[in-house]
């Protein structure tokens, strides 16, 4: 009986573990508007990626905003980075697709831009 019940912890953790993913590999997250700290991300990681993408002239000079999101997921390593697909758009109405990669510490007090790319509609 205590063999059964110790096979059984150990497969519940085994599949707890296989379902936050192995650190560094990109695990797909669920969208939620509602999520402040998602929300929060996306907004730092749109305003920095916009601001670089116009100083090298990929984006027109505009406040550009996301407008959709098509896809969140995550890495662990040292840290969280945080993959955004989205939408952005300007009140003047250019559109753009951005990609952009955050980094949040481990000690989730700083966010930082990884990297970005931005494909005109």
């Amino acid at each position: 009986m205590r063999l059964l019940i110790l096979l059984v912890l150990y497969l519940a953790n085994f599949g707890f573990s296989a379902a936050q993913g192995a650190p560094g590999t990109w695990t797909p997250v669920q969208w939620d508007p509602h999520n402040d700290q998602l929300v929060g991300i996306l907004d730092y990681a749109v305003g920095q990626a916009t601001f670089a993408a116009m100083g090298a002239g990929q984006l027109s000079p505009d406040y550009w905003q996301w407008t959709n999101v098509i896809s969140v997921q995550t890495q662990v390593n040292s840290g969280t980075n945080y993959e955004f697909n989205v939408d952005i758009a300007t009140d003047s109405g250019d559109t753009a697709k951005l990609m952009v990669i955050v980094l949040i510490s481990e000690d989730e007090t700083n966010e930082t831009l990884e990297s970005y790319a931005v494909s005109k509609m």
